[in-house]
């Protein structure tokens, strides 16, 4: 058991301080130039999600909350009413 244990160690340690091959190719790699007119992270915009989140997540909290359906100011501001008539005590608790 002891010798099984201290092998183990041993090809641990080994594979740890194993020294990193690289090779010239590896180096020379240079990232590909930025492409104009494209937004970056891809074709979609990440900013064209936040308003539907907002709006599902705010109907989905006061849903739980208060067992009614968002207004219609609410869900025009994304959410943003609902959550600040949470904060403000608006609803009261």
């Amino acid at each position: 058991m002891k010798k099984s244990k201290f092998t183990a160690v041993v090809l641990a340690a080994a594979i740890a301080l194993s020294p990193i091959e690289l090779s010239a190719a590896q180096l020379l790699q240079v990232a590909p130039a930025p492409v104009p007119g494209h937004v970056y992270g891809g074709t979609t915009p990440w900013w064209i999600f936040v308003c539907p989140t907002g709006i599902v997540t705010a109907a989905m909290a006061k849903n739980w909350k208060r067992h009614k359906e968002l207004s219609t100011p609410e869900a025009w501001t994304c959410g943003f009413l609902y959550w600040w008539n949470e904060g403000t005590g608006k609803y009261g608790r």
